[in-house]
C-alpha cells in the first residue's frame, strides 16, 4: 500500500470520528434537555397531586360542616390520652422487668 494511500484512508477514517463524534454530542444533549423536560413535568405533576390532596382535606363536607383536618384535629386529644397511657403501661413493665431482673 502506498504511503499517500494510507494518508487518504487516515484521513478518511478522521473524519467519519468526527461526523459520529458530533452525533454523539447532539444526541447526548438532546437527551439532557429530554431529562430536563421530563424534571419540569414530574414536578409539575406533583405540585398538582400536592395542591388537590391539600384542597381535598380541606374541603368542607355538606353534611356536617366539618374537613378532614377538623375531625382530625378533634380526635388529636384521645390519642394523645391513649398514647399516655401506653406510655405508662411500659414504663411500668420495663420497671418490672428491671426489678426481676436485680433479684
Amino acid at each position: 500500500m502506498s504511503r499517500i494511500k494510507m494518508l487518504h484512508e487516515t484521513t478518511i477514517c478522521n473524519n467519519r470520528y468526527r461526523k459520529l463524534s458530533k452525533t454523539f454530542n447532539e444526541l447526548r444533549m438532546l437527551i439532557n434537555k429530554i431529562r430536563k423536560n421530563m424534571g419540569i413535568l414530574k414536578t409539575a405533576i406533583i405540585g398538582a397531586a400536592v395542591y388537590a390532596g391539600v384542597k381535598y382535606i380541606t374541603k368542607k363536607d355538606p353534611i356536617t360542616g366539618q374537613s378532614i383536618v377538623d375531625e382530625l384535629l378533634d380526635k388529636a386529644p384521645g390519642w394523645v390520652d391513649k398514647a399516655k397511657g401506653y406510655t405508662e403501661d411500659l414504663k411500668n413493665r420495663a420497671s418490672n422487668a428491671a426489678e426481676d431482673l436485680a433479684r
